[in-house]
């Protein structure tokens, strides 16, 4: 089984590799000019003629065939390379040599201007497998507020894509998890990105961080629910919801007070509400905002089986939820702030899983947001836009509908008709006109879902 790099004794060394990648070009930005911009970068997986672009793309066309297509290439192939960089790749580890050949010891793809390591596709590492940059990583990176603090945990770390991305903004992060080879990569990452504010622990849950705090915890538990135990990252032993509730419960306790936490989870979402279980999980002394949907089991059971016994296992995992009553999964988040209060603010929210935009201020704004009053003075935020669809007859230009939305945050949209259209223009900051108590509640409303804001 093929072992990630040990960053021990090389954090200069794996430092300056990854400098002398994205010097040639080997980042987002870079590979989607180089290689065409059809869809989003995922090790081993090529979309359209990225490939054939790839072997016309010098240097960094043989970087993508290495590192992220997962090619095995001569020697000879490999001559754009700078020889200094060959070198660095095969003295780190990240590349292998044998038989004449070049090959990647791991899947290495960028992510924005970040590097990420994992296990690439196909590797023999088993339930230990790391996988790279998935869809709930990016979720969970748009539904993290981002504020400056001293402190901060990222819970179950994979190959450490939450960790980089909170050492931006957070003067320490201890990054946690049970597996010591994701432990590996995450080391792993933090050298190749010169990310030296971060330390590694490992542990099961809070086990590594007893009696700390925290101003802001991120988590991508274990959190599928399934018949299965098959992989560390994806199944927990403890089962997929019960994982997601303990560290929501736990939570609490970790984070100083104002802070914040993020947490992917999921449930059984079968009731008339489908957001109402992750209620029930929210400690004592915390806001919450609960964010999801819910998938039939169906849809849910083929989303999380590939490969060439597929349909054997999407109709296993049926019969799973079946037998145990279940009909809808649910997937979403809960995120939390501490705060002492004899009221705390739970609110549950409908969104979608494809949520691809920075939603932390969105979400702070809603955690900030106060019951409006004839008195306050409200403007729209500036990323609210409203869009009208027009239609030309024998008039002229029929406006058919038109919609308030943001260009940031959660993808909320509201329709607006004459009144209500006429209601958010008059939001510019200025006293409030003398409303009804309805179109009240409207604007409050829309302070609470964090369109407008009060001055």
């Amino acid at each position: 089984m093929l072992r990630p790099p040990s960053a021990t004794g090389q954090w200069t060394a794996l430092g300056e590799v990854g400098d002398s990648l994205r010097q040639l070009g080997y980042t987002a930005s870079g590979l989607s000019e180089a290689l065409g911009s059809e869809g989003p970068l995922v090790e081993g997986r090529t979309v359209g003629d990225r490939r054939r672009r790839a072997r016309r793309a010098g240097a960094v066309g043989v970087l993508a065939r290495l590192l992220l297509m997962g090619e095995r290439l001569t020697f000879d192939e490999c001559r754009p390379l700078p020889p200094t960089t060959l070198d660095r790749l095969l003295e780190s580890g990240l590349l292998g040599e044998g038989g004449g050949h070049v090959e990647a010891s791991v899947g290495l793809v960028p992510h924005d201007d970040l590097l990420v390591a994992a296990d690439r596709l196909g590797s023999d590492a088993g339930a230990d497998i790391v996988p790279g940059v998935q869809p709930p990583s990016f979720l969970l990176g748009c539904l993290t507020i981002r504020a400056p603090v001293q402190r901060a945990l990222d819970l179950g770390t994979g190959c450490g894509i939450q960790a980089l991305l909170l050492s931006a903004f957070a003067g320490q992060v201890v990054a946690t998890d049970v597996s010591e080879r994701a432990l590996q990569f995450a080391e792993l990452n933090a050298a190749l990105n010169h990310r030296r504010n971060i330390t590694f622990r490992q542990g099961d849950l809070f086990e590594a961080v007893k009696g700390e705090t925290f101003g802001l915890l991120v988590s991508n538990p274990p959190y599928v629910i399934s018949p299965d135990n098959a992989f560390t990252y994806r199944d927990s032993a403890r089962g997929g919801e019960q994982i997601g509730a303990d560290v929501v419960e736990g939570a609490g306790g970790h984070l100083d007070a104002g802070g914040h936490a993020t947490i992917l989870v999921s449930w059984d979402a079968s009731g008339a509400d489908p957001l109402e279980r992750p209620r029930s999980w929210i400690p004592p002394g915390c806001d919450a905002l609960v964010l999801g949907s819910a998938r039939d089991i169906e849809v849910n059971a083929e989303r999380w089986n590939v490969g060439p016994d597929r349909d054997s296992a999407v109709e296993r995992w049926i019969q799973y939820f079946e037998g145990r009553g279940i009909s809808h999964v649910g997937y979403g988040a809960v995120v939390l702030r501490k705060r002492e209060s004899e009221y705390p603010l739970v609110r549950s929210l409908e969104i979608g899983d494809q949520i691809d935009r920075p939603a932390g201020r969105v979400l702070q704004r809603m955690f900030d947001a106060r019951r409006v009053t004839s008195e306050d003075r409200v403007r729209l935020v500036g990323t609210a836009r409203v869009s009208d669809r027009s239609r030309l007859d024998a008039a002229g230009w029929v406006v058919e509908d038109r919609e308030l939305m943001l260009l940031d945050g959660l993808g909320f949209h509201i329709s607006l008709d004459d009144e209500t259209a006429a209601l958010v223009e008059a939001l510019d900051g200025r006293p409030l006109p003398s409303l009804g108590a309805d179109a009240l509640a409207y604007v409050d409303r829309l302070v609470s879902l964090g369109f407008a804001e009060i001055c």
